[in-house]
C-alpha cells in the first residue's frame, strides 16, 4: 500500500504525542500515582503529562513529594517517549522486529526528528537508540557515585537513572525534593563538580542533535564533518562560554545567587546557568534570585534552544544562525547567504525566518495571555514563563503552581506547539519549499521599505 493512502506523517506524529499525553494524564489521575493515595485533579495530572511528554519540566506539584514511585515512573516513561519521539520508538521497534522499515515508516521517522530526508532512517534510528541508551546509562553510572552513598543502593540508582534520562532528554524533572525541599531542583548540588558536570554533559549531548553526533563519530574514522555540524558546534560553544562569562559578571557578587559560593563554585554555577536555559529546565540557583540582565539573557537562550533533530526545543540554533547570517549578508550588500564557503539555499533562509517568526509570535501571544493572570505578577515574569513553555525548557520564576486553570491551559498549548507544532511545520515547509513552483509567476513590483 502506498504511504499516500495513510494518514500524513505530520498528523500521525501529532496524534501519537497527544495519545501519550492522554494516557499518561489519565494514569496520573489515579490514586496509585500519588503519594497520598488520592485522586489527582485533571488540571494537575494532564498538565504534568503534557510537560513530561513535551520534555519541558514545568510542574504544578513537586515531582518527588507529590507523586508516588509509580507516578514518577509513569512520568519518566513519558519523558523518554517525548525525548525520542512516539512514532520513532514505534518505528524503531518495527525495524528491529522486521529487520527493515517501509517507505511510509521511513518518512515518519525522518519527520519525527525534523529530517528532510528519509533514505537512511532505519540505520539512523538504530544508531540513535544505541547512542541514547548508552549515554543515559553512562550518566546514571556516574551520578550513582554520588547518590548511592547519599541515598543507599536502591534509591541511589533510581535517582541516578531518573536524572540521567531527564537530563539527556532535556526535560528538567527531578526527584530530589523529598530530601532537599519541594521545587529545589539541583540547588543542593550547585557546587558539586560531579553532579553538575555530568548533568551539563547530558544536557549538551541531548541538545546538539543526533546528526551532529553521527558526524563527530564519522570524524574519528577520518571523514570530514559537514557545514551544519561545524555551525552547531561553534554556536553551542559561543553560547556556553559567552553565557557563563555573562552570568559570572552579572551575578558574581549577588548574595542571593553566586555571592555565597567560593571561586570554584562560582565558575561551576556560572557554567550551569549558561547551559540549563538551553531547554534543560534544571536549576542550580533559584532564577527568582537572578538580576534582570541575567533573566534577559536566560530568555534569549531559551528562545534559541538546542539543535534540530535533538531532544531540545526552542527556535533551534541552526535556524537562528541562518537568520543572523542572512541579516549580516544583507547588511554587507550580498544577495546570497553563505556558510563556510557554501551558499545556503534561499528556501532554507525563508524557512528559517518563518520558523523564528512563528516561535516569537507564539511566545508573545501566550505571554500576553499569561500576563492577564494576577498570579503572574508582571509581563516580564509572564514572558519568562511563556518562553520556558514554548521552548520546552521548564525553568520557572515560581509562578506556575499558583496560576489559574486558563493560564495552565495556555502553557499546555504553548508546550505542545513548542514540541510538536514547530517540528511538523518545519517538515511541512521543507517539503513545500523544495517543490518546484509550476504555477503562475506574476510580474515583479517594488515595495517601499
Amino acid at each position: 500500500m502506498s504511504y499516500k493512502k495513510h494518514i500524513s506523517p505530520a498528523k500521525l506524529i501529532t496524534l501519537g504525542f497527544l495519545l501519550v499525553m492522554l494516557i499518561g494524564g489519565t494514569i496520573l489521575c489515579l490514586p496509585v500515582s500519588s503519594r497520598a493515595g488520592i485522586f489527582t485533579s485533571p488540571q494537575t495530572a494532564y498538565f504534568t503529562a503534557v510537560s513530561a511528554t513535551c520534555v519541558t519540566g514545568l510542574v504544578i506539584e513537586d515531582t518527588a513529594t507529590y507523586w508516588s514511585t509509580f507516578g514518577q515512573v509513569t512520568i519518566l516513561v513519558m519523558i523518554q517517549i517525548g525525548g525520542l519521539g512516539f512514532m520513532s520508538l514505534a518505528v524503531m521497534l518495527a525495524g528491529f522486529l522486521k529487520r527493515g522499515i517501509s517507505p511510509y515508516e521511513s518518512v515518519i521517522a525522518a519527520q519525527s526528528y525534523g529530517f528532510s530526508r528519509s533514505g537512511e532512517s532505519g540505520e539512523m534510528l538504530k544508531w540513535i537508540a544505541g547512542g541514547t541508551f548508552s549515554l543515559e546509562f553512562l550518566g546514571a553510572l556516574l551520578l550513582s557515585i554520588r547518590f548511592i552513598p547519599e541515598y543507599g543502593v536502591k534509591n541511589g540508582i533510581y535517582r541516578s537513572v531518573f536524572l540521567s534520562i531527564s537530563a539527556f532528554c532535556n526535560a528538567g524533572f527531578d526527584i530530589l525534593g523529598d530530601r532537599h525541599g519541594a521545587f529545589s531542583s539541583l540547588f543542593a548540588y550547585r557546587a558539586d563538580p560531579l553532579v553538575s558536570l555530568v548533568i551539563v554533559f547530558l544536557i549538551l549531548a541531548g541538545g546538539i542533535g543526533f546528526l551532529v553526533w553521527r558526524d563527530l563519530f564519522a570524524r574519528l574514522k577520518g571523514k570530514r564533518i559537514g557545514s551544519y555540524t561545524k555551525m552547531i558546534l561553534i554556536v553551542s560553544a559561543v553560547m556556553v562560554a559567552g553565557g557563563a562569562i555573562f552570568f559570572a559578571a552579572c551575578e558574581w557578587n549577588n548574595p542571593e545567587s553566586l555571592g555565597s559560593l567560593g571561586f570554584p563554585g562560582k565558575l561551576l554555577a556560572s557554567l550551569f546557568l549558561s547551559v540549563t536555559p538551553r531547554t534543560a529546565g534544571f536549576a542550580g540557583i533559584p532564577f527568582e534570585a537572578l538580576r534582570h540582565p541575567s533573566l534577559v539573557l536566560s530568555i534569549l537562550w531559551m528562545f534559541v534552544g538546542g539543535a534540530a533533530g535533538s531532544t531540545a526545543g526552542g527556535a533551534k540554533m541552526g535556524t537562528v544562525a541562518v537568520v543572523l547570517l542572512s541579516i549580516f549578508s544583507t547588511l554587507r550588500g550580498k544577495k546570497r547567504t553563505s556558510l563556510f564557503r557554501h551558499t545556503i539555499r534561499n528556501e532554507n533562509v525563508l524557512r528559517a525566518f518563518t520558523l523564528v517568526f512563528l516561535h516569537a509570535a507564539t511566545i508573545l501571544a501566550g505571554s500576553l495571555l499569561l500576563s492577564a493572570d494576577p498570579a503572574a505578577g508582571s509581563f516580564s515574569r509572564a514572558l519568562f514563563e511563556g518562553t520556558s513553555a514554548a521552548s520546552t525548557v521548564g525553568l520557572s520564576l515560581g509562578i506556575t503552581p499558583s496560576l489559574s486553570l486558563f493560564s495552565h491551559l495556555v502553557l499546555m498549548i504553548m508546550m505542545i506547539f513548542g514540541r510538536i507544532g514547530i517540528l511538523t511545520i518545519s517538515c511541512s515547509l521543507s517539503t513545500k519549499l523544495s517543490q518546484k513552483d509550476n504555477g503562475i509567476v506574476y510580474a515583479e513590483t517594488e515595495i517601499l521599505m
